[in-house]
């Protein structure tokens, strides 16, 4: 036999059951219910949900000593709860510093650069990441194409490496064949490349066909 209890204080009244005709899927079918005994020694009445006879009577005082009890309940556990906001509070300024330091990152990249396309698409994707605040990237694609186009003499360093049939083991840094780059800047490249069967006047006469190149 189903359970039924006070809703306030668990009274578990008698219970008698009946069958009634239920709709399932527009259906008529009988099923069998439960319903609190009405002559129970603590009988019920329906509110919300069923109450016992004696929270009834006197539900004013019974609620008011339940509202007290729910309060100093709650607010024995302000410890925790200032030390749990402290903890995501503290795990939100660690992000906004986070945030804060990518971004004067790339602030100093771009002040120590003379051209957009100088970006490394790595650099590129970051500064799109945050392409509503603080930055405005509506045109950055435009305004690195265009960038390249207004300076002819911007290529990849493999196309560098091409033009001067320079042999290289090993780029600077993080340095990447595909980067783009100018002449005065791929000079520096090849400054600090470790190159394949080049001695120091190898490099030199090597620098120097750069340097005459530059000069066009």
């Amino acid at each position: 036999m189903s359970s039924i209890k006070c809703d306030i204080c668990g009274y578990k009244f008698r219970t008698f059951q009946k069958v009634e005709v239920r709709y399932r899927d527009y259906e008529p079918c009988e099923e069998v219910v439960s319903y609190p005994d009405p002559k129970d020694r603590n009988p019920p009445h329906l509110l919300k949900n069923y109450v016992c006879d004696r929270c009834y009577k006197d539900i004013g005082n019974v609620i008011k000593k339940r509202l007290v009890s729910d309060g100093r309940k709650y607010t024995k556990g302000l410890t925790f709860r200032v030390q749990k906001e402290k903890e995501l509070l503290e795990e939100k300024i660690k992000v906004l510093e986070n945030e804060n330091n990518v971004i004067e990152d790339i602030c100093t990249r771009l002040e120590n650069i003379d051209h957009l396309y100088e970006l490394t698409p790595e650099e590129i994707c970051v500064i799109k990441k945050y392409e509503y605040k603080p930055f405005h990237t509506y045109y950055l694609d435009e305004a690195i194409y265009l960038d390249i186009e207004n300076n002819k003499d911007i290529r990849t360093i493999a196309n560098w490496l091409d033009i001067f049939e320079v042999p290289v083991l090993r780029l600077p840094g993080n340095r990447k064949f595909a980067d783009m780059v100018d002449i005065k800047e791929f000079r520096f490249i090849i400054e600090n490349s470790v190159l394949r069967n080049f001695n120091y006047q190898d490099i030199q006469k090597l620098l120097i066909r750069i340097d005459k190149y530059n000069k066009k």
